[in-house]
């Protein structure tokens, strides 16, 4: 994100809105994954919620509950 993570959730949150995403586990995973890296644990987690409750392939649930994982942790 040549412009920084936050213009980085402004375009996910345009590409959410358009709908045509919808249902499609990566769209809160990379949210998460920004939201990770401005340290804002809570809307990360909640965002890896949302993308574990959408995925269906085994590889990627386990790598997105570690993710999840690590923002709880930080909520500690």
């Amino acid at each position: 994100m040549a412009e920084g993570y936050e213009a980085g959730l402004r375009l996910l949150d345009e590409l959410k809105e358009q709908g045509q995403l919808r249902g499609y586990a990566m769209l809160p995973a990379a949210r998460g994954a920004l939201l990770l890296r401005l340290e804002r644990w809570q809307q990360a987690a909640m965002a890896y919620r949302d993308a574990l409750a959408l995925s269906t392939q085994d590889e990627d649930r386990s790598f997105l509950a570690g993710r999840l994982a690590l923002a709880e942790a930080a909520l500690s």
